[in-house]
């Protein structure tokens, strides 16, 4: 905000300083009185400034006026009234220029320059005169008899002011920087020399052409015109001060056209004949500056249309009424075969034989030209041309316009040889399929129709084609098929139409049948199109049904046998049930019998026959254990699954727990990592667990140390939890055997056992949808994997 102010108090300093002294000069030609001059160059330059800098320098203009009329002839309140007026003047004729005429580029264009000569350089000027004048009445330093006179000349110098000054001071301000080169430095001397020539020559007392006060005046006009032709809006301007700085030297002196017997009248007559020179000058310099740009932007537009042209992917030919080609863009060439410019001046119809144009004389009446001109002109025809041993296909379209007074007609084609040639194998396909295929448009019109779509639906082709594609949909599906259609188009891609519900066509004589439909978007040369394949399904509904009576009669006889099944495993509960009552029954009284025995005659049994009794004892033992682990084994397969997720690290804790001493052996060493969850029956997979970590304490029995590691691992492609042991292994021949019932690798004598515990493990295994499998080696442990899902 302080450089603001800041450049706006040197601003008005300045600007007060500058009107001060060009006022004095000014005010050094007053005759008709000492305030009032026919030259007043303050004007030109106060408006210059306020175009150029802003409104905010207003007060330079009022103070250098206030100080001008103080120290030459008025009182204060004078000054300040002709500082007031002059200030008005300035606001005004920058507010009106701004407004209306174009603000400080006015003179580029003659309508914004002529209102600049109306509403500045007279109606603001008016207002400093009349406010001047004003202040001097009021103030008692003018009569009324000489108010006229003194009015005109105030308003004259102003005027004057703001046609030459002004207009001098903007072109170099705002006006394009000129190009300088030699040539035109040397035109710009050369113009400077012959103008200041012929000014002296027109004005000063050098010659008897001035001191004989000749009207010598026009000699300047031709270099002036000169100026205005050659030189540019800059130094246009330049030439006129020149021109008027000489003349008014000249007049005062006495010398020149203009000189009479009294000094006022001949600083009217100057004045009068500068500005309406300026006024020529400005307006010839504004024509000629806004000839040059519009031809500027003429070139320009030509050149971008060029580019556009010679860039546009379509062959673009102009031509007159005889054929012959104007302009011809360089796809053009291209696309016809020929060099860059050997197009213009040749007829059409050396290109475009197929139009006949040479057999239809003249060209203007033939058939030809009225297709192409007329009313009936089509918007394009597709042309098989065979240039240079190949073929060419090509899409053609015209358009008249009239250029200076001469109708041009304008081809427009391009090149369509491989879109059509994909059209016609496509059609060639199209007719090969055994299902019927009918090209749609957008608007819903059949484009394309294959024979199989004449055997599926009764019409023939032509007469399919144009029609709308729901006539081959029932009346009722019609609404519902258009919506469909819209749809495909708002989102076109390869899909079923109508997917998951029934679709069906309608024949020429109104019959119906199931159909499959399949939508494919195609592009081609009209736009976007969908390319349908309708299959009649009439045969594969029957087999549906067929199908679906066989799935329901399989479904009742599974639903039959599952009853039956349950039956027989009640049955088989019971007998289970029955067999543990019956067998556990003799056993405990083959054990009660030989533990009396015992008792009774123990002391006059012989030692072989006390070994004898002891095996019975066992063996009736192990046929109890044997009966428990078969009856847990088939009740497996019956017990709901109770699924959750299942910490294994605690289940392992738990199964080491169940283990007792066994798993607390200190010549055991346990190495388990974290397993983390899963998911299953936490009292079935416990029952896995405590399985494989007794069957690992068993069978490393004697191992020094015995080494048990249980862990987690990718085998196979399966996250699956292991047991590893340095046990005495197996061989991997008997792995099949492994988990069988009763199935045992080992004699009992070595190891304990029934060989039903691995069995248990896998069937639980697999009724939580996992596998379990094995590795080993004789000697060397085992390993035993699970993989849960």
């Amino acid at each position: 905000m302080r450089v603001k102010w800041a450049r706006t108090l040197i601003g008005c300093v300045l600007l007060t300083w500058v009107y001060f002294l060009a006022g004095k000069a000014g005010l050094l030609l007053a005759t008709v009185h000492p305030s009032a001059t026919a030259v007043w160059p303050p004007t030109g330059i106060s408006l210059a400034m306020l175009l150029v800098f802003g409104l905010e320098f207003w007060p330079g203009i009022l103070c250098g006026a206030f100080f001008v009329n103080l120290t030459t002839a008025g009182t204060v309140w004078t000054s300040l009234g002709i500082g007031m007026g002059n200030m008005l003047e300035a606001l005004i004729g920058t507010w009106l220029v701004g407004r209306f005429a174009g603000g400080a580029r006015m003179f580029e264009r003659p309508g914004t320059l002529f209102r600049f000569i109306v509403l500045a350089a007279c109606l603001a000027t008016a207002v400093s005169a009349s406010c001047g004048v004003g202040s001097l009445y009021l103030g008692g330093l003018v009569d009324a008899a000489n108010l006229q006179r003194v009015w005109l000349t105030w308003w004259l110098g102003d005027a004057a002011g703001a046609l030459i000054v002004t207009p001098f001071i903007l072109t170099w301000a705002v006006a394009p920087q000129l190009k300088w080169t030699r040539k035109f430095a040397m035109e710009v001397m050369l113009l400077g020399g012959v103008l200041t020539l012929v000014s002296l020559l027109a004005f000063s007392g050098w010659t008897t052409l001035g001191r004989d006060h000749l009207p010598m005046a026009h000699l300047c006009f031709p270099v002036l015109l000169w100026a205005g032709f050659r030189v540019g809006p800059c130094l246009s301007t330049t030439a006129m001060m020149i021109v008027s700085s000489i003349a008014l030297w000249g007049t005062v002196r006495g010398f020149g056209p203009f000189t009479v017997e009294s000094p006022l009248s001949s600083l009217f007559l100057l004045q009068a004949f500068m500005g309406s020179t300026a006024i020529v000058m400005l307006m010839l310099t504004a024509i000629v500056h806004e000839r040059g740009r519009i031809a500027a932007q003429l070139a320009t537009s030509e050149e971008r249309y060029r580019t556009v042209s010679d860039h546009a992917a379509d062959g673009i030919l102009s031509f007159d009424e005889r054929g012959k080609v104007l302009v011809a863009n360089q796809a053009a060439h291209r696309l016809l075969g020929n060099g860059s410019g050997e197009l213009a001046g040749r007829n059409l119809d050396d290109f475009f034989p197929e139009l006949g144009l040479k057999r239809q004389a003249p060209f203007e009446n033939s058939a030809a030209a009225v297709r192409l001109h007329g009313a009936a002109m089509l918007p394009h025809l597709t042309l098989d041309l065979f240039r240079g041993g190949r073929q060419q296909i090509l899409e053609v379209s015209f358009g008249r316009q009239v250029v200076e007074r001469r109708h041009v007609t304008v081809v427009v084609f391009r090149e369509v040889t491989h879109q059509k040639l994909m059209e016609r194998r496509l059609r060639v396909i199209l007719e090969s399929s055994p299902s019927a295929m009918i090209m749609v448009d957008r608007q819903g019109q059949v484009v394309m129709a294959n024979s199989q779509t004449e055997r599926l639906f009764g019409y023939p082709c032509p007469e399919l084609i144009g029609q709308r594609i729901e006539v081959l949909v029932p009346a009722a599906l019609r609404d519902r098929h258009l919506e469909n259609r819209e749809d495909f188009f708002r989102k076109p891609e390869v899909r079923p139409m109508g997917a998951g519900r029934d679709l069906h066509g309608q024949r020429k004589d109104g019959s119906e049948f199931p159909v499959e439909i399949a939508l494919n978007p195609i592009q081609t040369s009209e736009g976007l199109q969908v390319l349908a394949s309708i299959v009649d399904i009439t045969a594969r509904k029957k087999a549906d049904e067929e199908i679906r009576a066989l799935n329901e009669d399989l479904e009742r006889r599974v639903e039959q046998r599952t009853a039956e099944l349950i039956e027989a495993n009640h049955e088989l509960d019971a007998f289970c049930y029955s067999v543990s009552h019956d067998l556990r029954a003799p056993l405990r009284h083959i054990n009660g019998y030989i533990e009396a025995l015992m008792q009774d005659a123990g002391e006059r049994l012989t030692r072989e026959q006390l070994e004898y009794l002891k095996v019975v004892d066992e063996s009736s033992v192990r046929m109890s254990k044997l009966i428990d682990h078969l009856l847990s084994f088939s009740r497996m397969s019956r017990q709901p699954l109770q699924k959750d997720t299942i910490s294994m690290d605690e289940l392992v804790a738990d199964a080491r727990r169940l283990l007792r001493n066994r798993a607390g052996d200190p010549t055991i060493e346990w190495r388990i990592e974290p397993l983390g969850a899963a998911n299953g029956d936490r009292n079935l997979l416990l029952q896995v667990w405590a399985n494989l970590l007794g069957n690992a304490v068993k069978f490393t029995q004697g191992r020094t140390p015995a080494r048990i590691e249980i862990g987690r691992v990718t085998k196979a492609e399966k996250n699956a939890f292991f047991v590893k042991d340095n046990g005495v292994g197996f061989d991997m021949k008997h792995a099949h055997r492994l988990f069988g019932v009763f199935q045992r690798l080992h004699h009992t004598k070595e190891f304990e056992g029934l060989g039903i515990g691995l069995a248990i493990v896998q069937r639980i295994v697999q009724r939580h949808g996992g596998q379990v499998w094995a590795e080993g080696a004789p000697n060397q442990g085992a390993t035993f994997f699970i993989h849960l899902p």
